[in-house]
């Protein structure tokens, strides 16, 4: 009966003869062959060799002052994929959120918060550029805190692990109007402004107080100007102004969160051409003076 047996840091062909109790072996070295023989008795233990070089080196350092021979780990941060964006975190506005770096590493690491485009962190009555700690806590959110964050780990050993975090703060819109009575005279271009705040993006457009949608044309132009991720400044311009076109003009900003609608007043104004006499400082011969209760003047003429 013949037993083949393999041997792990060399190979071996060996055949065993029961009957004789004899074990005759050929190793198998560089492609050649040679005869092993039968294995006599063990011999002495042998001199330990050098010692190796380990895969992980570790050194004697000094920490905060104190000799330390810890296996120094760099940091890094668990659950977190560089190649893979950040999953926005969505919040609605005056609810509170907490954002953790789960941050590990030998010492252990330091964490510092930032927002990735250097603008402030609102706390409360207070406003900071950075902020430290493991974890990120922000009650009663608004708009301001919209962006995406940085949190950076640090325990001295290269390279520091960051992680982001996008933060979406969703409101419905808020439209601000700096002038809601706007007057123009007949055959010039009267303009309308306001400015919309709103998250997710709103979707903004114009009409008169009786419904009527306000679209592009010869006589209406409108411009959409970007100033933030949630504000935005939008613009009506009306044409050849005429007695037709005094009334109420609707800005409607609307999105998922609601609808808001900014309300303007477009009157007609008349250019009163008028002499005046310097030495009495009264005006004389003003043209349109018929009109003079119901509109305001806004120009005058030379003197003669």
């Amino acid at each position: 009966m013949a037993v083949q047996v393999k041997k792990l840091d060399s190979v071996y062909l060996c055949k065993m003869t029961v009957q004789l109790k004899k074990l005759d072996c050929v190793s198998v070295q560089d492609g050649g062959v040679r005869l092993a023989g039968p294995r006599g008795r063990a011999g002495r233990p042998g001199t330990n060799g050098t010692p190796g070089i380990p895969g992980i080196s570790a050194y004697t350092v000094t920490l905060n002052g104190t000799a330390s021979n810890e296996l120094l780990i760099p940091p890094s941060i668990a659950a977190f994929s560089p190649l893979l964006p950040p999953r926005p975190i969505v919040v609605h506005e005056g609810e509170n959120v907490r954002l953790r770096c789960a941050a590990m590493g030998t010492p252990r690491p330091t964490v510092e918060w930032r927002k990735m485009d250097g603008s402030v962190i609102p706390m409360g009555s207070w406003q900071t550029v950075s902020i430290s700690g493991h974890t990120l806590n922000i009650t009663r959110i608004n708009r301001a805190h919209m962006g995406h964050y940085l949190c950076m780990a640090n325990n001295g050993i290269p390279p520091p692990a960051n992680q982001t975090f996008l933060l979406e703060v969703h409101f419905p819109p808020l439209i601000r109007i700096h002038n809601q009575l706007v007057g123009a005279v007949n055959g010039s271009t009267a303009t309308l402004e306001c400015e919309v705040e709103a998250y997710p993006e709103s979707v903004c457009y114009w009409e008169r107080s009786d419904g009527q949608l306000l679209e592009r044309g010869n006589k209406y132009s409108m411009r959409d100007e970007d100033k933030s991720k949630y504000k935005v400044h939008i613009q009506l311009n009306i044409s050849n102004f005429e007695n037709a076109d005094i009334g109420q003009y609707h800005c409607i900003a609307k999105n998922d969160m609601g609808i808001t609608k900014g309300i303007f007043t477009l009157f007609g104004e008349i250019i009163y051409v008028c002499v005046i006499n310097r030495s009495t400082a009264t005006a004389t011969k003003c043209l349109g003076s018929e009109a003079i209760e119901y509109y305001s003047i806004i120009g005058v003429g030379r003197t003669l």
